[in-house]
């Protein structure tokens, strides 16, 4: 344990020794906004349904198959070349993707902004490995926390603290709330204080069968305003944010509800609600 102890403090020692050579003070944009300390990561890494595979993100633009017994890349699943949505011309950044159940389709969060901690938004898009066709998942602003049903035909996202549900095989988008409204109600997500101390940012899930979606409604209305700094960006210019935050225990804490909408071809209808605290 001792040898353990003292060979890890002079690496530390090491390490910092060669940076005070190539650098003459380590400076907060060394560490923030270059990010010299960063370690080297796998980035998007997915296991495939057969477990015989695996797909990576490489520069952001391809997402490479691998095999697991070899490690070796033996398929290219997606050309960030010809990621090209629309009338543009310059191939979209992917910022991370996840498979459909049967892996026929994938969906591509490009441009992803952080929010809190665990939450963000992004511009989606849908891609089907068979076509090799890419769509927007939707117009407008960005949407958080995009992801499939289980039978891979729908889509469900939040955006404006609304939940939304677009249906792949018919193209058309429903929301499933619309009385969304910033540091008020928020549907589908999770607000400040449960992201932050209970580690919930997502806050809706699909049945089994595609056929149900249960989501979380926050009132926070009563809740103190607070103003903090913006800890995910570290720069000069960051804007303060103006947040719901129970400051004492005896403040109010947000309002919580569960409802459990039954998936319509054209609607959505409330089958049941659950209120805890």
């Amino acid at each position: 344990m001792r040898q353990t102890f003292t060979f890890l403090v002079l690496t530390i020692v090491i390490s910092v020794q060669v940076f005070s050579q190539q650098h003459a003070q380590l400076s907060l944009e060394d560490i923030y906004q270059d990010h010299i300390f960063r370690t080297n990561t796998v980035q998007g890494l997915r296991w495939m349904n057969d477990g015989n595979y695996y797909t990576a993100l490489a520069n952001s633009i391809n997402i490479l198959q691998y095999s697991t017994a070899t490690g070796e890349v033996v398929d290219t699943l997606v050309r960030g070349a010809s990621l090209m949505a629309g009338d543009t011309h310059t191939p979209i950044q992917i910022g991370s993707y996840q498979f459909s159940a049967d892996e026929s389709k994938i969906l591509i969060s490009s441009e992803v902004e952080k929010i809190y901690r665990r939450s963000s938004k992004a511009i989606n898009y849908v891609y089907d490995l068979n076509s090799r066709q890419i769509d927007l998942l939707v117009d407008g602003d960005k949407q958080s926390f995009a992801s499939f049903s289980p039978k891979g035909n729908q889509v469900a996202f939040v955006r404006d603290n609304n939940l939304y549900v677009k249906n792949l095989d018919v193209d058309t988008t429903i929301a499933i709330t619309t009385d969304g409204q910033k540091n008020k109600i928020i549907n589908g997500m999770a607000d400040w204080v449960y992201e932050e101390e209970l580690s919930l940012s997502k806050a809706f899930f699909w049945s089994p069968d595609g056929q149900k979606i249960a989501y979380l409604k926050f009132d926070e209305t009563e809740v103190p305003l607070y103003t903090m700094q913006n800890g995910m960006v570290c720069t000069p210019k960051s804007i303060p944010l103006s947040i719901r935050r129970p400051e004492k225990k005896t403040l109010p804490s947000p309002y919580t509800s569960t409802i459990l909408e039954r998936v319509k071809p054209s609607k959505f209808q409330e089958v049941q609600m659950l209120i805890f605290i």
